[in-house]
């Protein structure tokens, strides 16, 4: 295999990966388009005498979620006293699976608040969404626990109840809470855009993110990433 190509291949998805991150930060609206399935043999398989055409999510996006799956693990396994996590296949699944989940919960609680978009347009939003929130949350959480290992900043950060101590015993719980907070911006108005909502409805969105955090805590426990925050917590009881 010619190494010059490979540098290329990687070049060239990284730069794409890095042009579509920056407008999904810029403009949530902007997504991946479903393509068409065209296969006959696909076709029988989706719905026999569908004389409309059936539609999947873009492959474009499905590499750009595992990229981006990639690049947030790699960049949360340099987060200071970080415990070790499932290896990186079993991570992939777990990530993407989730992903999968979360964003058809998100399309049923749209329903309910009579949006307008469809299944797949969902699910591609949340996907793209989800996948550029994770770098950056990832990104910024190594920052801010780098910054929090520092001496002249533990006795204040110390100082504030709860979170302080957490924050410095363990250190990835500040992704969940900036994936949280950047989630509760960008998926309501990833949202808005999709469903055609109004903003009391795209404001009712922001609870979402709050009230789930705490499905990926309980994974990421379950995996053995958070084992002492019952006994964290036990210390303020």
């Amino acid at each position: 295999m010619d190494p010059d190509k490979v540098f290329k291949f990687l070049v060239d998805n990284l730069a794409d990966w890095s042009r579509v991150t920056v407008l999904t930060l810029v403009r949530p609206a902007m997504r991946f388009r479903t393509v068409p399935v065209e296969s006959g043999n696909s076709r029988s398989i989706i719905g026999e005498y569908n004389s409309e055409k059936e539609f999947w999510l873009n492959p474009q996006l499905l590499a750009f979620a595992l990229l981006s799956i990639v690049l947030g693990l790699a960049i949360n396994a340099l987060i200071p006293d970080r415990k070790p996590g499932p290896d990186l296949l079993a991570s992939v699944i777990i990530i993407l699976t989730y992903w999968f989940v979360y964003g058809s919960v998100l399309h049923g609680i749209c329903l309910l608040l009579r949006g307008k978009g469809r299944y797949l347009e969902t699910l591609s939003v949340t996907l793209q969404v989800l996948s550029t929130m994770y770098v950056v949350t990832s990104f910024l959480s190594l920052s801010t626990a780098t910054l929090l290992t520092l001496p002249q900043l533990d006795r204040w950060v110390r100082a504030v109840p709860v979170i302080g101590k957490l924050s410095l015993e363990e250190p990835i719980l500040v992704f969940f809470v900036i994936g949280t907070a950047l989630l509760m911006i960008y998926v309501p108005l990833a949202m808005r855009s999709v469903h055609k909502f109004g903003w009391i409805r795209t404001v009712v969105l922001m609870l979402i993110p709050p009230l789930t955090v705490w499905v990926p805590i309980a994974i990421y426990q379950k995996t053995g990433l958070l084992p002492s925050i019952s006994n964290s917590l036990g210390d303020f009881a």
